[in-house]
C-alpha cells in the first residue's frame, strides 16, 4: 500500500512537471489567438529553436564557470527574435491583406519551414542535460507573473484592449502592430523557457520535437479556454 502511494505521488509530480511545460506553451497560443485570432501552429517549433540554442550554448556557459540554466537567456533572446521576425515577415502581410484561411495556411507553412530548416542544419537527434519540483515552481511563477503583467502594466492593458476591440484601441492611441509584436515576443520567450524545462525532463533534441509538443499544448489551450 505504501509503495502504491509513493508511486501515485511520484506520477502526480511527473504529471505536474510536464503539465507545467504544456501550460507555458498553451499560454503562447492563447496570447496570440486572443490578440489577432490566429492559431500560431509554428509556436511549438519555437520550443525546438530554444532547445537547439540551449544545446549549442550550454557547453560554453559551463566552460565559463556559470550554471547551465543561464543558457536560457540566449535561448529566450533567440526565440524572441525568431517570433518577432516570423510575425513581421509572414503574419503581418497576411493579417493586412489576407483572410483567416490564408493566415492558417501561413502558420502551417512557417511550422514546416522551421522544422525542415533545423533538420537541414542539424540533421539527426542530439542531446542535452537534466530535473521536477523546480520545473513546477518555474511554471507557476511565470504564469502568475504573466497574469500580473497583463492586468497591471501599460503594455498588458494595451494587449487586452487590442484583444477586445482593435479599432477602438487605435482610436485610444495604442500602436496595434507594436502590441502584436510584443505578444509574439512574450509568447516566444515563454517557449524558450518551456524548452529548458522540457529538455531537463526529456534530454534530447530533434527538429520535429515541437510538432507533437505544440499539438498537445494546443489541446491544453482549448481545454483551458
Amino acid at each position: 500500500m505504501t509503495d502504491q502511494i509513493i508511486m501515485f505521488i511520484s506520477q502526480l509530480f511527473n504529471g505536474l512537471k510536464i503539465g507545467s511545460v504544456y501550460a507555458l506553451v498553451a499560454l503562447g497560443y492563447t496570447m496570440v489567438y486572443g490578440i489577432i485570432r490566429l492559431i500560431n501552429f509554428a509556436h511549438g517549433d519555437f520550443i525546438m529553436v530554444g532547445a537547439y540554442v540551449l544545446m549549442l550554448t550550454i557547453p560554453a556557459i559551463v566552460a565559463m564557470g556559470l550554471p547551465a540554466w543561464v543558457a536560457v537567456i540566449p535561448a529566450i533572446l533567440v526565440c524572441v527574435a525568431v517570433g518577432v521576425i516570423v510575425e513581421k515577415a509572414a503574419y503581418k502581410p497576411v493579417r493586412e491583406k489576407g483572410n483567416s484561411m490564408t493566415a492558417l495556411i501561413t502558420a502551417i507553412a512557417m511550422s514546416l519551414l522551421l522544422e525542415n530548416g533545423s533538420q537541414a542544419i542539424f540533421g539527426a537527434e542530439l542531446k542535452l542535460p537534466g530535473d521536477t519540483l523546480l520545473t513546477i515552481v518555474i511554471g507557476l511563477v511565470i504564469m502568475v507573473g504573466l497574469q500580473l503583467f497583463v492586468k497591471f502594466t501599460k503594455q498588458g492593458k494595451a494587449m487586452r484592449a487590442v484583444s477586445e476591440d482593435k479599432e477602438a484601441a487605435v482610436l485610444m492611441g495604442i500602436n496595434v502592430n507594436s502590441t502584436i509584436a510584443l505578444t509574439f515576443a512574450i509568447g516566444s520567450g515563454l517557449a524558450a523557457v518551456a524548452s529548458l524545462m522540457y529538455c531537463a525532463a526529456y534530454p534530447q533534441v530533434s527538429p520535429m520535437m515541437g510538432a507533437m509538443l505544440g499539438l498537445k499544448a494546443f489541446v491544453a489551450a482549448v481545454l483551458g479556454g
